[in-house]
């Protein structure tokens, strides 16, 4: 996981970005979800990192623009991709298989009543998904 200044300097690219340019309704969506192609601008957040705290990320900032899932990618149960919703412009591509691994890595090994629970999580959360993809 990277250091709390690059969190911190993370969300103040994105404010920046978000005051300071003429954005798309799909581009300020995406950014207000944050969905940042951090590769894209690795520079600037190392920049900013340095002028920032490394103490541990209070409740505003961890969940202002998704940075907790930015955080912990392993808690997506899938990847992240751009969507055509105006409310929620980022949708999570993935599969069951993608979905027990997240559970699975969270839960001890060995444990046959833990699997199964997991299981049974991902066999739910599939099902939830894919009433919310006919219900669009």
């Amino acid at each position: 996981m990277k250091s709390p200044s690059y969190y911190r300097a993370r969300i103040e690219l994105i404010e920046t970005i978000i005051g300071a340019a003429k954005l798309s309704d799909k581009e300020y969506a995406l950014l207000r979800n944050g969905y940042l192609n951090e590769d894209k601008f690795k520079k600037d957040i190392e920049r900013l990192a340095k002028k920032h705290s490394n103490k541990p990320l209070g409740f505003m900032e961890l969940t202002r623009f998704s940075t907790w899932f930015a955080m912990h990618p392993e808690k997506i149960a899938g990847i992240e991709v751009e969507g055509n919703s105006r409310m929620f412009p980022i949708k999570v591509k993935g599969t069951k298989a993608d979905i027990e691994k997240m559970f699975a890595k969270g839960m001890k090994k060995g444990n046959k009543k833990e699997e199964s629970e997991a299981e049974a999580l991902a066999i739910a959360l599939q099902i939830e998904l894919e009433l919310m993809n006919l219900e669009h």
